[in-house]
């Protein structure tokens, strides 16, 4: 007896074209109950997805509050290294800080990272000489890119409430609601009335 092919599973994420296998070696300690149970290699390729589903991710965890595509590790050349939830039902948290979905958030050698509310933590580790980030100037430049998006935003609303706003003008000019035609035959019967 065959059996049938498995599913074909889409994938929730696109690859950036800034992708690219970090320059370190960096990995995943995985600690469960305060001891170190694993350690997962995270340097071979520049993504790697983590979830429930063991078809497509390339870390897998059972817990129930894990969606089946939960989020990704996403390195760039180099060498910083970037979370990205997938829009998780309960979330993904660096250093117990719920994550924005769908959002590239950096992580940094020593943060722990957990999802959903499994007890489980990941701790971004490396033997290799990293240089530091200035994350003052990185929250700063974060912050200033939020900012710019929300003006975006923001101008794009104001356009689109003045282009309605436009159109109903519009529209109350043009309604006449029938009363210019029965004033007119209203005078016109009164013109003929007035003949007779």
């Amino acid at each position: 007896m065959a059996f049938p092919p498995p599913e074909q599973v889409e994938l929730l994420y696109n690859v950036p074209e800034w992708s690219a296998e970090p320059p370190y070696h960096y990995r995943l300690e995985v600690i469960k109950s305060g001891v170190i149970i694993e350690e997962v290699p995270i340097h071979s390729k520049g993504h790697f997805l983590m979830g429930r589903n063991t078809n497509v991710c390339d870390i897998c965890a059972e817990h129930p509050s894990i969606s089946r595509q939960h989020c990704v590790v996403q390195h760039k050349a180099d060498g910083e290294v970037f979370l990205y939830d997938l829009g998780s039902t309960h979330g993904t948290f660096i250093m117990k800080n719920r994550l924005r979905p769908r959002a590239y958030a950096r992580l940094c050698v020593g943060d722990v990272v957990r999802l959903g509310q499994s007890q489980r933590m990941y701790v971004l580790q490396s033997d290799d000489e990293i240089p530091e980030v200035n994350i003052a100037e990185e929250k700063r430049k974060q912050k200033e890119r939020v900012k710019e998006r929300d003006e975006a935003l923001l101008r794009r609303r104001l356009v689109e409430e003045e282009k309605k706003e436009e159109k109903r003008r519009v529209l109350r000019e043009n309604v006449t609601w029938g009363f210019d035609e029965d004033a007119s035959s209203d005078s016109d019967s009164e013109e003929e009335g007035g003949n007779d």
